[in-house]
């Protein structure tokens, strides 16, 4: 199995920049969406929106921690 995925992946490398984006694209872009979609169908404006709140915190504390990680990087090196 592991050598199946390394030839995939090998395959992407060795097509230009340029293709190999646009592959990754078209692929990502849809599962996104679908995904976007299955949860907009699941839950209701009301339940998305009485969590806003509570992702709002999250999603800063994980920027902090971005942050903080970035920070060592760069005067690491």
């Amino acid at each position: 199995m592991q050598t199946e995925f390394t030839t995939r992946m090998q395959f992407l490398l060795n097509l230009p920049a340029g293709i190999s984006f646009l592959i990754v694209s078209v692929v990502t872009t849809p599962a996104a969406l679908a995904g976007l979609r299955f949860v907009r169908a699941k839950y209701s404006t009301e339940v998305l929106k009485e969590n806003h709140e509570v992702e709002a915190i999250i999603f800063n504390a994980f920027g902090l921690l971005y942050a903080i990680v970035v920070a060592f990087v760069v005067f690491v090196t």
